[in-house]
């Protein structure tokens, strides 16, 4: 009979599972043993650092100009739609059908002081003038009669030796109403000679038809709108201003500006564009508002100007309805800076930098801005480094590096002497409108 065994013949079959477990813990203990010598070889053998000189940070570099504060002489900019001074309605006083027009009754055309646009029938005031006449002539009649019927009165009662004559016995009321006739009679003549002339419709000034409402052969009764029509000698523009740009010209409201003492009146220039082409026209008056505009608010500046049809002094008419630009000289500024918009710190700060190349906050305050120029007031003395850089990366104490610009230097410059020479033109072109 056979009997099954896991154990080798001769073995302890107790011994077996002994013999497992020593061979086990062998091999773990040499696995230990390989991995500390393989960290080991690993920590001893890997390479050392270098070690790098230490960089120290350079200072950024920062783009200044030089402070060079100057005059400046604010220009302020407005728009507004050409208008007449003077425009009437030209109403007839008197009836009557339209016998005759002049040539220059026509929408667009031009006429002299007092010349004669339409005449009215005037048949029947004549007649009148006719009936008047007579009545002066019996008037008078009538007073001859009264003026020696008060004679005769006189002498009968000097006759009869009566000095208690009282003045309707001496016919003195009806002398004084044969006087009154007369003078109504000669009124009533001169108001039917006036409605003759009143047939002949004229306009007091020069001017320009604007809109014709009638033509020839047509009745017209008295009031009727017969034309609109304008003075061709004076336009005039009204140009709004806000309280900033209202500060920039330096006026009063509600004062007369020739009463300020501002020197001069301001000086306006228009332009607008007809056709393809740009004009520019010189005002020659300048007045302000007496009131405030109740729904904008504005202050408003009117702009005269003399002659607008004028060849001699402008190349193209200023046309009524022609919608303008307007450059308006204002007050000078003195000690003031030109500066990029760009370099402003919320609009109340520039950084400049000190003489230890650190970056400092000054305040400015704002004047006016131009072609993406700001014109600030400020402590900044001359020939301070005033930064032109995106303050957005700086801060105030840092210390940098700068680098001049003279090109933006130059074109500041530029800047300034183009103002001058449009100031400059701006007094020679009113000299000539003037003239």
């Amino acid at each position: 009979m056979l009997i099954k065994n896991n154990n080798f013949i001769g073995q302890d079959p107790q011994r077996g599972p002994q013999l497992n477990g020593q061979r086990g813990s062998i091999g773990l203990f040499l696995i230990i043993v390989m991995g500390v010598a393989i960290m080991a070889a690993i920590w001893f053998f890997k390479p050392k650092p270098t070690l790098r000189p230490k960089i120290e940070a350079s200072p950024p570099v920062v783009d200044v100009i030089l402070a060079k504060p100057a005059q400046y002489r604010a220009i302020i900019t407005s728009q507004g739609t050409v208008a007449p001074k003077r425009q009437i309605n030209l109403v007839n006083e008197v009836a009557g059908r339209i016998v005759k027009v002049s040539p220059d009754f026509e929408a667009g055309r031009f006429f002299k002081k007092d010349e004669v646009l339409l005449r009215l029938d005037d048949r029947d005031y004549r007649n009148t003038v006719a009936i008047a006449d007579t009545q002066i002539v019996v008037a008078k009649r009538e007073l001859a009669l009264e003026q020696g019927q008060a004679r005769q009165a006189k002498r009968v009662w000097r006759d009869l030796g009566s000095k208690a004559a009282n003045s309707l016995s001496l016919r003195e009321p009806q002398l004084e109403a044969a006087k009154a006739g007369l003078r109504s009679a000669q009124a009533e003549r001169s108001r039917a000679l006036l409605n003759v002339e009143k047939t002949s419709i004229s306009v007091p000034f020069d001017g320009r038809i604007d809109v014709k409402s009638v033509a020839l052969g047509e009745f017209v009764a008295a009031g009727t709108t017969l034309a609109t029509v304008y003075d061709s000698s004076m336009v005039e523009v009204r140009l709004p201003l806000n309280n900033q740009q209202l500060a920039l010209t330096g006026f009063i409201p509600g004062e007369d500006i020739s009463k300020q003492q501002l020197g001069s009146e301001p000086k306006v220039v228009l332009s607008a564009t007809v056709g393809d082409r740009t004009y520019r026209w010189h005002a020659t008056n300048a007045r302000m508002d007496a009131s405030i505009d109740s729904t904008t608010r504005f202050y408003h500046l009117t702009a005269e100007i003399k002659n607008p049809f004028d060849k001699k002094i402008f190349e193209q008419p200023l046309l009524v309805g022609l919608f303008v630009s307007a450059d308006i000289q204002g007050r000078v500024y003195d000690d003031v800076i030109r500066l990029p918009q760009k370099a402003l710190v919320n609009d109340k700060q520039v950084y400049v930098v000190s003489a230890d190349n650190t970056l400092l906050l000054k305040d400015i305050r704002i004047i006016d801005r131009r072609d993406n120029m700001a014109i600030v007031e400020s402590s900044i003395s001359l020939g301070e480094k005033i930064v032109v850089s995106d303050p957005r990366v700086l801060k105030e104490g840092l210390q940098v590096n700068t680098n001049e610009l003279i090109n933006l230097a130059r074109d500041k410059k530029d800047q300034l002497l183009d103002l001058t020479k449009h100031t400059a033109s701006l007094d020679s072109i009113k000299e000539s409108s003037n003239n």
